[in-house]
């Protein structure tokens, strides 16, 4: 990869995120997944408060501000798919479920 190609990759993948946890392909454990959330919530907070006292209007084109611009629509779109992903996959109905404690299956 040239220094080139590498300056226009996305720096972002909300929306790679987001389709992978609406097909299921994004998974994480419950405590994981809030903990993640809450920092992300915590980051956008922090950025919209920099925005504001930035005052877009006054920086137009900035490259700082336009980057904090992106974050601002980009992790709300990490926060959904953690969300989504904490849920866990779609139920699969040809997958074999794990034993439960005991030794039994959770169909039983």
């Amino acid at each position: 990869m040239t220094n080139d190609q590498a300056t226009h990759l996305p720096g972002f993948a909300g929306d790679l995120f987001l389709r992978l946890a609406a097909e299921g392909r994004l998974v994480l454990e419950p405590g994981v997944a809030d903990e993640t959330i809450a920092a992300l919530e915590r980051t956008l907070r922090e950025v919209r408060n920099r925005l504001q006292i930035l005052g877009t209007a006054s920086n137009p084109g900035h490259e700082t501000t336009g980057r904090l611009e992106e974050a601002a629509i980009e992790l709300p779109k990490y926060i959904d798919a953690l969300r989504r992903a904490r849920r866990g996959a779609p139920e699969d109905p040809n997958r074999t479920r794990p034993p439960a404690a005991g030794g039994r299956t959770l169909d039983h």
